[in-house]
């Protein structure tokens, strides 16, 4: 799942919701329902701004 690929990757970089947020252009409240697999569907451009701040490829964010 996507959302917990996310967490445990933000959590291992010390980053809080809030600042995985403004460095992804996204909001607080966006990051907290996609760790919690609350959203219907996550946009690409907004998949690559999360994996680019967390340094991972975009592909391994829906990758097992």
């Amino acid at each position: 799942m996507i959302g917990d690929k996310v967490r445990r990757i933000r959590r291992s970089m010390n980053l809080s919701q809030k600042e995985l947020a403004e460095k992804a252009g996204i909001s607080r409240c966006a990051v907290n329902r996609i760790e919690n697999g609350l959203a219907n569907a996550i946009k690409y451009k907004t998949a690559c701004n999360i994996a680019r701040v967390l340094c991972v490829p975009v592909d391994s964010l829906f990758c097992e």
